[in-house]
């Protein structure tokens, strides 16, 4: 795991915004509104898609992450105001990931990698 990405698994449980990462089973990646719906029911807040972004997360060629993630902007919690919503393949089923914006996840990039850390620390599934 590269220095920025252990620093931000090291942010993510020093400041316990561990909670700010849910997953859902989720149904096709183009379906907005269930997109929306397990936003809105994971963090309970109120959700608007702003935009779709590419994300890449490469290192030396090596790829790690590569997909589309939603963003959303996001009413009623009290530090987030956008929210990186998309889905992953488990094998088992597609997973809705939702990660609020907040400090110091700014960019879908951070999410990505900030979800994957959690991802490692917490375990496979």
């Amino acid at each position: 795991m590269g220095d920025g990405r252990r620093r931000l698994a090291k942010i993510g449980v020093a400041y316990g915004f561990r909670h700010s990462f849910a997953y859902a089973t989720t149904p096709p990646v183009t379906d907005l509104p269930a997109l929306t719906a397990a936003l809105e029911r994971l963090h309970r807040v109120r959700a608007y898609h702003l935009r779709t972004e590419r994300v890449r997360d490469a290192d030396r060629g090596r790829v790690f992450w590569e997909g589309h993630v939603e963003l959303f902007r996001v009413e009623g919690h009290r530090r987030a105001e956008v929210a990186f919503v998309w889905c992953v393949d488990t094998g088992r089923g597609r997973r809705t990931i939702a990660v609020l914006g907040v400090a110091p996840i700014h960019t879908a990039l951070n999410a990505v990698r900030a979800a994957q850390a959690v991802r490692r620390m917490d375990g496979p599934g």
